[in-house]
């Protein structure tokens, strides 16, 4: 399949199909961005811009289970999500991407595909390591029916409200009615409670070895105000790689690329214009002054 110029399309692929947006210069090198839990591609839109400026291509799908890709009945595990994205890969005929760039769960799935694909550049942000280890609800979530049971009555009314709150108090309350139109399409929620089931926030560790054994200095940015990952889980996935470089925004929290784009943005240019990987790509340049 060729990749189109510019804009939104479907994968099919073996769970099903997989939607993606893609943006920026025809021909400049692509950067893969890897989402995290429950919400879809749409958490870049408000980053993608200024990477495009830059001179980066973006590649943006869905992940199985989330926005409008398929919600197959299958264990939701992190290999499903990698597969997912090595076969995406290969129907698009990109042998490897410039750069890969994941958030939270994202984080993961982009450490192992990295480790697989021996992409040049990798890019941490707010990286997932256990969730599980921290999620007190977990053990109720796990129980046939009353974990169905808990999502329903719990669960999914919760995570409406959170989000409702936390994307008015950045001024982008359309992005809660984005999440409530993600909320009613069919599958949805089981996907999420089948996540929580099958591992996808469980122990990380092994992805990050696996992506220190071919990347040397991936850049990893976390916030200081961050809830979800906790500083001690950074510094210790920053500890399994040789030369991390490690950005930490003291007064920004876990959905910083939503919240201050701009100041993430200056970071990822700035590191990947001057890492020796992109000096092929003269296009490549920070754009802030």
């Amino acid at each position: 399949m060729l990749l189109p110029d510019h804009g939104y399309f479907d994968v099919p692929l073996r769970h099903g199909p997989v939607h993606c947006r893609i943006e920026g210069p025809r021909a400049a090198p692509i950067m893969l961005l890897i989402h995290g839990a429950t919400v879809p591609h749409w958490e870049f839109d408000r980053l993608v811009p200024y990477l495009n400026e830059a001179g980066w291509r973006t590649l943006r799908p869905d992940l199985y289970g989330h926005g409008r890709s398929a919600r197959p009945k299958t264990v939701y595990d992190r290999q499903l999500f990698v597969a997912q994205l090595d076969s995406l890969l290969r129907a698009l005929s990109i042998a490897r991407p410039e750069a890969v760039l994941g958030h939270s769960m994202g984080a993961a799935i982009a450490a192992e595909l990295a480790a697989r694909r021996s992409i040049r550049r990798l890019i941490l942000v707010a990286p997932l390591l256990d969730f599980s280890a921290v999620n007190p609800l977990r053990p109720v979530m796990r129980l046939p029916f009353i974990g169905e049971l808990f999502m329903g009555l719990v669960g999914r009314p919760g995570l409406i409200r959170r989000r409702h709150r936390r994307y008015h108090a950045i001024g982008h309350g359309e992005l809660a009615d984005r999440f409530r139109e993600q909320v009613r399409m069919p599958g949805f929620w089981r996907a999420m409670l089948t996540m929580v089931r099958d591992g996808a926030l469980g122990n990380q560790a092994e992805a990050y070895e696996q992506a220190a054994l071919r990347i040397r200095q991936p850049l990893i940015l976390h916030g200081g105000l961050d809830h979800i990952v906790s500083t001690e889980d950074v510094l210790r996935i920053e500890e399994f790689f040789d030369e991390a470089e490690l950005h930490e925004f003291e007064d920004l929290s876990h959905n910083l690329l939503l919240t201050d784009p701009d100041r993430a943005a200056e970071v990822i240019v700035s590191s990947l214009a001057l890492s020796s990987s992109t000096r092929n790509h003269p296009a490549i340049a920070p754009v802030f002054s």
